[in-house]
């Protein structure tokens, strides 16, 4: 029985392992788009433009949008929100 939980444990920590790597790569992917592209400043927001169909997000202090991709409005909205 003791063999059955050892394998358990090790099974979530591969999982642990394997999602902080997962996210460690997003991140290092997203702050090398946020100091490459360009940029607008907006109070302590720095706004980076992304061409491609991608959905709009934000990550310390970053927001990520392709403003091509959004009417005028809805692109004020998304800022603001």
């Amino acid at each position: 029985m003791s063999l059955i939980l050892q394998w358990i444990v090790y099974l979530y920590w591969f999982g642990v392992i394997v999602f902080a790597l997962n996210f460690l790569m997003q991140a290092v992917i997203l702050f090398y788009r946020a100091y490459t592209s360009e940029i607008i400043r907006d109070g302590k927001f720095r706004i980076v433009e992304i061409t491609g169909d991608k959905a709009p997000c934000s990550f310390a202090n970053n927001i990520f949008i392709n403003p091509e991709k959004y009417e005028w409005e809805t692109y004020n909205q998304i800022l603001l929100a």
